[in-house]
């Protein structure tokens, strides 16, 4: 009989669990999805309405879990009951005074972050002075948080003093309100300003140290640390990613403070830039945002389009000319010469202008200094082609005078005049 009630009461009891945990999820679930914004405004108008109610409720809730635990130890016979309560509290009251001393606790700042720790859409129908009241709490969140990546003390104290401190220079209201107002995003704003923006900041430090080994190849100048964080240029918002800072235009800052003169190498870091861009527009169409079809294709067809131009343009080659090779003006006058020297060949005015045009796109001057900047298109593309030969063999008094090689000249004519033959075709001619 014992057992069968034992077994019946372990049977009520487990499922009376179950049905509490079903229960509050599902409270739960229709509470945000449907009353999220009314549960917010009832508890910013009753406890979180100033410190001092919220201070209030929550010692008064701490002394009625006392008075439960000393009156189960005194008065019942179930005191174990009581004294996991009071030793629940007893270790509750050590872990906040002790977060207090070491400064990672503040109630009354982290309580004002907390009050304005709402959902976009519940943001946006608030007054200014509340949105107001809102961002300045993110900000200053942001400027007591602590940069845990750092080992380094004076390092970690420097991007405290002169980054975080100074993060109002980076963020301002109407930039924060203005990405708000245009989000759809479900995310709190204390997330999307927040704690995406700090997890995306130390992932930054830990990739620059990684990329400048421990700032060793920017000789440990932290400043240059600071003036790339507080580059307002190099932040980026979206409804998933919240603030951040676009990784692709770091890495080009970093690149330049690292000395980096190879132009390619730069071409092909700024056009990797501009395709990411693009692609992430092409994602976010192929998710149809409110973008009809018929327009949606069309936007998606001249992306594709501009991304075949720039796979194109990271192939550009150029000739960088030395002191010995002369400069862009005796190239031209070369090849023109050599041309001029054919006797059954004329040289027509767009001729020249076409190969004045391509002397100026594929060579780049000793001192960097152009005659004038070049045209993308030629006025008589075909002379090349006929000419192919000619074209090539022209190039061999200027191969004389320096040291270019041929593969270099075979490769900017290839690129320049595909239909003209292969490289290895090219470097049989000159």
């Amino acid at each position: 009989m014992i057992s069968e009630n034992l077994s019946l009461f372990l049977l009520v009891a487990v499922l009376s669990v179950i049905g509490c945990v079903i229960l509050f999820r599902a409270y739960l679930y229709i509470t945000e999805k449907y009353f999220l914004n009314q549960f917010t405004w009832l508890l910013q108008k009753t406890i979180f309405r100033t410190y001092r109610v919220f201070k209030f409720t929550a010692i008064s809730i701490l002394l009625a879990y006392f008075c439960i635990g000393i009156y189960s130890i005194v008065l019942t016979p179930h005191w174990y009951y009581g004294l996991f309560i009071l030793g629940c509290l007893i270790y509750l009251v050590f872990k906040i005074r002790k977060s207090k001393k070491e400064g990672k606790l503040n109630f009354r700042e982290d309580f004002i972050f907390q009050r304005y720790s709402t959902k976009v859409s519940f943001y946006n129908n608030q007054s200014e002075e509340y949105r107001r009241k809102s961002f300045e709490s993110i900000i200053d969140k942001i400027k007591r948080t602590e940069v845990n990546v750092v080992s380094n003390t004076a390092y970690k104290n420097f991007l405290h003093e002169n980054f975080l401190l100074k993060i109002d220079k980076l963020l301002t209201f109407e930039y924060f309100d203005n990405r708000l107002f245009n989000s759809i995003s479900d995310h709190y704003i204390t997330t999307l300003f927040y704690r995406k923006f700090i997890k995306n900041v130390l992932e930054i430090i830990s990739r620059i140290d990684k990329e400048t080994d421990n700032l060793s190849r920017l000789n440990n100048d932290y400043q240059i640390i600071s003036e790339i964080l507080l580059n307002i240029r190099l932040i980026r918002f979206d409804d998933n990613q919240g603030l951040h800072y676009d990784i692709s235009l770091i890495d080009l800052e970093i690149d330049k403070h690292l000395n980096y003169n190879n132009e390619n190498f730069s071409l092909e870091k700024s056009l990797m830039v501009i395709n990411q861009s693009l692609e992430n527009l092409t994602l976010a169409f192929e998710n149809n945002y409110s973008i009809s079809s018929e327009k949606s294709d069309n936007i998606l067809q001249a992306i594709s389009e501009v991304k075949i131009v720039l796979e194109n343009k990271k192939n550009f080659s150029i000739i960088k000319l030395t002191k010995e090779a002369g400069t862009i003006s005796e190239i031209i006058d070369s090849l023109l010469g050599f041309f001029r020297r054919k006797p059954n060949l004329k040289l027509s005015k767009n001729n020249e202008l076409d190969i004045r045009n391509f002397v100026i796109k594929r060579f780049r001057n000793y001192s960097n200094r152009q005659p004038s900047s070049a045209k993308q298109e030629y006025l008589e593309r075909e002379f090349f082609i006929i000419n192919k030969e000619d074209f090539c063999k022209s190039f061999s008094e200027i191969r004389k005078k320096s040291d270019i090689q041929k593969l270099d000249i075979a490769k900017i004519i290839c690129e320049e005049f595909p239909d003209i033959g292969e490289i290895k075709t090219i470097q049989s001619w000159l």
